[in-house]
């Protein structure tokens, strides 16, 4: 069995497409950690959430020198602080 893990920070986008959209985002932790964030049908929610606060549950993995969390549940976090005893709002989940 994988061990989830929830992170909290801001999205933030990594890479764009030819017409300048993004096409890609990361997580950037309050503890100043990025996470890329895997592409899935969660992962691309994110897209619509550039610069929100938001708590990410998922699986972490190490490739290569890169922290890459594949999402399986979004909340949008509230407070926006690293408080992990905060009220988080759920957006989609299983």
């Amino acid at each position: 069995m994988t061990e989830t893990t929830t992170i909290r920070g801001i999205v933030i986008p990594v890479a764009w497409d030819e017409k300048g959209d993004v096409i890609s985002v990361a997580i950037a932790t309050y503890q100043e950690e990025k996470y890329l964030v895997a592409d899935s049908s969660t992962g691309r929610r994110l897209i619509s959430l550039l610069k929100k606060s938001v708590a990410v549950e998922g699986v972490i993995k190490d490739e290569d020198t890169d922290k890459i969390i594949y999402a399986k549940t979004i909340r949008i976090d509230q407070y926006g602080t690293q408080d992990t005893g905060r009220k988080t709002n759920q957006i989609n989940g299983k």
